[in-house]
């Protein structure tokens, strides 16, 4: 029987994601800006260690000029490993993946670019901590010297009126926890009006807020991380498939509690019927469940964070049923079965957005089944495969195929040779299709 916040939780996520809801969030805090000028600026959680956060950091000062906003830079030294599951995997991947932004943006993160040590990022800390200078160019200044260095010596001078290595400590743990309390656990992070965005991947939704804020100067518009045209796809009724073999095959790690999967999938499955490419589906068992945790802030930050996606790709999204657990459990054996009639990808949508839009609570057959049968699949013959475990060994198998990578959340995806995690890397497919000429982004 479920719990009376389970029952509730739908209603909540509907709530929380709702447009009216951010529209009088935004109306709010446009008017408290108004009466208060000194309230409309942007806070950038600068971690100087952080590839993401050194990439965002270049484009900012175009940023700021074009549209005449204020920015306050929070130093943090260190983040919350309970809300980081796998630190170690994430550093590694962080490097390889902000090589791939800088060469598409054309910003700078040199080749052999080598996380700095915990000692230099203090003595950093300290130096621009003492010099109280929140100037983006000058903080840009020193974080590329940082991350030049190759010598594994501060290459900026040091004196002894720095501020103590308790005091840089004091000040940066004051950060962390004003980013806690406003809600994130991650660096890289711009925070504006109440809401989060994350690096160069989420300054499209950032900048159409402050063009309506006010009349941009004559200086040229940014041009970072400017978003294709929303593809309008009536995912849920399409049955088509390609008549010819397909030359390409991507693997997809996919999670059934994951709205960035549902996401991918949606966008993913339409891109891959119209250019002749086959999708391996290789189901994981959500982090909860491989005993990795995510807490509750951040499971708020990525529910409102899909929204916004969804929205801007008119994905349905936002009355949801958590699948955890036995949900969970009977998706993957059914999915089995949808398997064996090459029906995957059709079940995994009508799963996905049952979940993530409906509120279906998979657990209940009499709802489960209407979703198998949008599927195109017979409930009697799947409600056999509820009682097989073989998706266990399957599952298992994909978890060490993902670990190899390199990677451990999901979405994630291989495609000749080429392995990336998250929705916002499908470029990466396209940029790398051989033998295709393509014309538009995913």
């Amino acid at each position: 029987m479920p719990s009376i916040s389970r029952k509730l939780s739908p209603f909540l996520s509907q709530l929380l994601t709702s447009d009216k809801l951010l529209s009088i969030s935004r109306r709010d805090f446009a008017l408290k800006t108004k009466l208060l000028p000194q309230l409309d600026y942007i806070t950038f959680y600068h971690r100087l260690d952080d590839p993401y956060s050194l990439l965002l950091l270049q484009v900012l000062p175009d940023l700021v000029k074009h549209y005449q906003i204020k920015l306050k830079i929070k130093l943090l030294l260190d983040l919350v490993d309970d809300l980081n599951p796998e630190p170690e995997k994430f550093k590694a991947y962080a490097i390889k993946d902000a090589h791939r932004l800088a060469e598409r943006f054309n910003l700078k993160l040199p080749k052999q670019a080598i996380t700095p040590s915990s000692k230099d990022k203090l003595l950093a800390s300290q130096f621009l901590l003492t010099a109280k200078n929140n100037n983006p160019a000058s903080v840009l200044k020193v974080t590329q010297q940082l991350w030049n260095d190759t010598a594994n010596q501060i290459p900026f001078e040091i004196n002894s009126t720095v501020i103590s290595d308790e005091e840089a400590k004091k000040i940066t743990d004051a950060s962390l926890k004003q980013l806690l309390a406003n809600g994130h656990y991650m660096s890289a992070m711009l925070h504006y009006g109440k809401e989060w965005y994350w690096g160069l991947d989420r300054l499209g939704y950032l900048i159409p807020r402050l063009e309506s804020r006010c009349s941009p100067n004559n200086s040229s518009p940014p041009i970072y991380c400017q978003y294709p045209e929303i593809q309008q796809h009536n995912y849920l009724n399409e049955n088509t498939t390609t008549d010819t073999i397909a030359l390409q095959s991507i693997d997809f790690y996919f999670s059934f509690r994951s709205p960035y999967s549902y996401l991918a999938a949606v966008r993913l499955f339409n891109y891959a019927r119209t250019h002749n490419l086959n999708i391996n589906i290789l189901p994981v068992m959500p982090m909860v469940m491989r005993g990795l945790k995510v807490p509750k802030a951040k499971r708020f930050y990525i529910i409102k964070d899909c929204k916004r996606i969804a929205r801007r790709y008119g994905i349905p999204f936002g009355k949801i049923y958590d699948p955890l657990g036995g949900g969970i459990e009977r998706c993957q054996a059914l999915f089995i079965y949808a398997k064996s009639h090459s029906r995957e990808k059709e079940f995994i949508l009508s799963i996905a957005s049952g979940i993530w839009s409906e509120a279906a609570d998979v657990c209940r057959d009499k709802v489960l089944s209407k979703l198998i049968n949008r599927a195109g699949l017979d409930w009697q013959q799947a409600k056999k495969y509820l009682k097989n475990t073989d998706w266990k060994h399957e599952v298992e198998s994909n978890r060490h195929s993902l670990n190899r990578l390199g990677l451990w959340g999901v979405p994630s995806f291989d495609y000749n040779g080429i392995s990336f995690w998250g929705q916002d890397r499908l470029w990466l497919i396209q940029e790398n299709l051989q033998d295709h000429k393509l014309n538009s982004l995913i």
